[in-house]
């Protein structure tokens, strides 16, 4: 019985030592924090929505990640990690303002339909990080930045106020 207990030991630490060498082999590469700040005058008149993005999408959808102890711990950090490669691919705040006024409109519809139907921020991240998951008011924030953010290709008659013209 006492071999029996030795032998599952044995694996026991076998498996925790390959962890933790395949942790310290394949840890992810942190980005440098950029901040997200390039998007903030876009978007001034817009209340709050700099803030919702901060605590929201900012850890998977810029430059910057947070410390947190999930992004230390394999094999959480890797699966974080592929999430965020694949989030700044779709979207990257860091780089906002190299997008052109139409993509950033796209993103915006894009970012409130995603909030709208419960889609962003993934589950599996507000379990995480509950703070991450958007009231009614923050999804009300992004989605008003969307109709805000028309997209220059409309003309300047177009987009002024019936007041101003």
């Amino acid at each position: 019985m006492l071999s029996r207990w030795k032998k599952t030991a044995v694996v026991l630490v076998a498996v925790l030592g390959v962890i933790y060498a395949a942790d310290r082999i394949n840890r992810p590469k942190q980005a440098h924090p950029v901040g997200i700040g390039t998007h903030e005058t876009q978007f001034g008149e817009v209340s709050g929505l700099t803030a919702v993005l901060d605590r929201s999408c900012g850890e998977c959808h810029s430059a910057t990640t947070t410390s947190s102890w999930y992004i230390r711990v394999a094999p959480l950090s890797w699966i974080m990690a592929r999430a965020a490669r694949a989030g700044r691919v779709a979207l990257d705040l860091s780089v906002w303002d190299t997008y052109s006024p139409e993509r950033q409109h796209a993103l915006l519809v894009a970012s409130c339909r995603d909030a709208m139907n419960g889609r962003m921020p993934v589950s599996a991240y507000t379990r995480l990080r509950p703070e991450a998951q958007l009231s009614r008011q923050d999804v009300e924030t992004i989605c008003a930045a969307s109709r805000q953010a028309v997209p220059h290709a409309v003309s300047s008659v177009d987009s002024q106020p019936p007041s101003a013209r």
